[in-house]
């Protein structure tokens, strides 16, 4: 295993020279064990994701908003598939907006056609209903006009 040096260099001043940049940006404490628990977190989630397509992640959509999503294969019966069965994608987010309170999306893609089912808080709901018609028109124009949007209350 090769470890590359990092330097940096000052050409002028008090301080110029050559220094590794361990020297200038000591890495503290512990890190090394937080990288190999981070490494191990990272290869169990890509094993999932290659061997039944799901991937979960959960983080910040926007400062001050949480975001959980969670990605993994869909089947469904097709008489033209291979073995009887199509493969898919299903969809699954989770926020809550400052505006609109807790929201969830699930949607479902098989062979071009997506399907997409919000659950909103019952006080969210008349807006969204009213955005539904544009979030279908800016579907079409991406190639998705086929998508089936349908709104639930939570």
């Amino acid at each position: 295993r090769v470890k590359e040096q990092l330097k940096l260099e000052l050409s002028e001043g008090p301080l110029a020279g050559v220094y590794r940049i361990e020297e200038v940006l000591p890495e503290p404490p512990g890190m090394e064990a937080y990288r190999a628990q981070q490494a191990e977190l990272a290869l169990r989630d890509a094993m999932r994701l290659l061997m039944d397509g799901r991937l979960q992640w959960q983080g910040v959509f926007t400062p001050g908003v949480p975001l959980q999503l969670e990605r993994s294969d869909a089947w469904q019966a097709s008489r033209g598939a291979l073995g009887g069965m199509e493969k898919g994608s299903s969809i699954r987010l989770r926020l809550q907006l400052p505006n609109l309170g807790d929201l969830e999306l699930r949607a479902l893609g098989f062979g071009g056609q997506v399907s997409v089912r919000i659950h909103a808080t019952e006080s969210s709901t008349p807006a969204l209903a009213k955005a539904l018609p544009e979030l279908q028109a800016k579907l079409r124009d991406r190639g998705l006009a086929g998508a089936q949007i349908a709104l639930d209350s939570l």
